[in-house]
C-alpha cells in the first residue's frame, strides 16, 4: 500500500492561499446574509407600522374593511405567495358571534358579515383555542368536514358575493389561520400551510 507523501512547500503555500480565499468568501457570505436579514427585518417593521397606523387611525368599525385590504397587500409584499384571503375577526361573546372583515382571494374586494361564534366543530375548536390565548392556531379542513362547515357558515353571510366566493373558490383542503389577540384574531384562509417564518410574521 502506497504511503501518502508530504506536501511540498510549494503545494502547501498554494493550499494556504486557497484557504485564505475561502475564508474571505465565507466572511463575505455571512456579511451578505446578515445584510439581507437586516433588510428583511426593516421591510417587516415598515409593513407592521403601516398596518398599525391604519388601525390606530380608524374612527369606526367599518374601516376594518380598508385595513383588511392593506393587510393583504403587506402580506403579499413580504413574500406570502400562497392562494389566500385575509382580514380581521372581532369576537363578541355576549352575542355569541364573530364579526368578519375579509378580502377576496385577489385582495381588492372585501366583505363584512357576522358568523356564529360556535355551532359546528370547526368554529367550536377555533373559539376554544382563542380562549386559551394561543398566539397562532391553524386548522386544515377538507373533504366532508369542509363541506359541512361551509354549509353551516354560508347561510349567515347575508351576501351573495361572499356566498359565491366561499362556495366556488375555497380550496380543498382549506387552511384557516388565526393570529389571536385579546378581542379577536387576524384571519388568513389559504390553500397550503404557512412556513414557520410566515407563522411568526402572523404572530407579530
Amino acid at each position: 500500500m502506497a504511503s501518502l507523501a508530504p506536501l511540498s512547500s510549494e503545494h502547501f503555500d498554494i493550499l494556504l492561499r486557497f484557504a485564505k480565499v475561502f475564508d474571505l468568501t465565507y466572511t463575505r457570505f455571512n456579511d451578505l446574509k446578515q445584510a439581507e436579514a437586516q433588510a428583511r427585518e426593516a421591510r417587516i417593521e415598515l409593513a407592521l407600522e403601516r398596518v398599525r397606523a391604519r388601525t390606530m387611525a380608524m374612527h369606526k368599525s367599518e374601516e376594518l374593511l380598508e385595513a383588511a385590504i392593506l393587510l393583504y397587500s403587506e402580506f403579499r409584499s413580504l413574500g406570502i405567495t400562497q392562494y389566500f384571503t385575509c382580514g380581521f375577526v372581532l369576537v363578541d361573546e355576549e352575542s355569541n358571534s364573530q364579526h368578519v372583515s375579509i378580502t377576496n382571494f385577489d385582495g381588492d374586494v372585501f366583505q363584512s358579515f357576522k358568523l356564529p361564534l360556535m355551532g359546528d366543530p370547526v368554529f367550536q375548536l377555533r373559539y376554544e383555542r382563542w380562549k386559551q390565548k394561543d398566539t397562532v392556531f391553524y386548522q386544515e379542513v377538507g373533504g366532508e368536514e369542509l363541506k359541512k362547515h361551509l354549509a353551516f357558515a354560508i347561510p349567515h353571510f347575508g351576501s351573495k358575493e361572499a356566498e359565491e366566493m366561499v362556495a366556488t373558490q375555497f380550496p380543498d383542503p382549506t387552511f384557516f389561520y388565526m393570529g389571536n389577540f385579546s378581542h379577536g384574531y387576524l384571519h388568513i384562509v389559504g390553500d397550503s400551510k404557512l412556513t414557520a417564518e410566515e407563522e411568526a410574521l402572523l404572530a407579530r
